[in-house]
């Protein structure tokens, strides 16, 4: 599991985000959104797209949430990727943008990946229940075995989360699966987020999983 502490994101610093498309998209506007919890935007910038190039540069106060989009027919190409000082590369295809180059985008892009990996697998079985005639041993043996894929995917994100509790990066994925944890884990881990990392009086991300603990509790009365 990687580790990456919060000090490379309590700062104001300069950024880079070279992009590059096919050039049948030149003329196409990409835009920047960035946020401090991953719901209301703060800033925004556009790029136009020329010779299937484009760029942002300029400043980001700590670590930002941020989507990069651009329109493509009836279609929006959006991702979730983390503003943060340094140079980043994005790239981007039919389908989807990829922002690395950075500690916590690439650390995201590595986790999404092993993501992929265990729903890949998941929807694989799901086919063969329904697409395929099964025996009973071989029924069994696929359901075993999505029952493990289910668990070793649950078990990665808990632990994922709980290795980077420290850091922006934590955080945000415990907002996004704080449904994987029990009302008392999630006290325990808001509780265990060390103040030298994470400015808790200028956090979003730490107000939402605040409330989303609080609310927990009201439910639960």
């Amino acid at each position: 599991m990687v580790l990456i502490t919060a000090s490379c994101c309590d700062k104001t610093g300069r950024y880079v985000i070279d992009g590059h498309c096919d050039k049948s998209l030149d003329g196409d506007t990409v835009s920047l959104a960035y946020s401090n919890d991953g719901a209301f935007l703060i800033g925004f910038s556009t790029a136009v797209i020329t010779d299937g190039k484009f760029k942002f540069e300029g400043s980001v106060e700590g670590c930002k949430v941020a989507y990069i989009c651009c329109r493509q027919g009836e279609r929006n190409i959006c991702t979730i990727f983390f503003l943060e000082e340094g140079y980043m590369t994005a790239t981007m295809d039919r389908a989807h943008f990829t922002v690395s180059g950075t500690g916590y985008n690439d650390m995201y892009n590595r986790f999404e990946d092993s993501i992929r990996y265990y729903i890949r697998e998941l929807e694989d079985i799901e086919y063969s229940f329904y697409e395929r005639e099964l025996e009973n041993e071989e029924m069994i043996r696929l359901g075993t075995k999505g029952y493990n894929l289910q668990k070793n995917l649950i078990s990665y994100i808990r632990n994922t989360i709980n290795s980077n509790m420290g850091n922006m990066f934590g955080l945000y994925m415990l907002v996004a699966y704080s449904d994987l944890f029990t009302s008392t884990e999630l006290k325990q881990l808001i509780a265990g987020i060390p103040t030298s990392s994470i400015d808790r009086s200028n956090n979003s991300l730490y107000d939402v999983i605040v409330a989303i603990s609080s609310e927990r509790d009201r439910y639960n009365k």
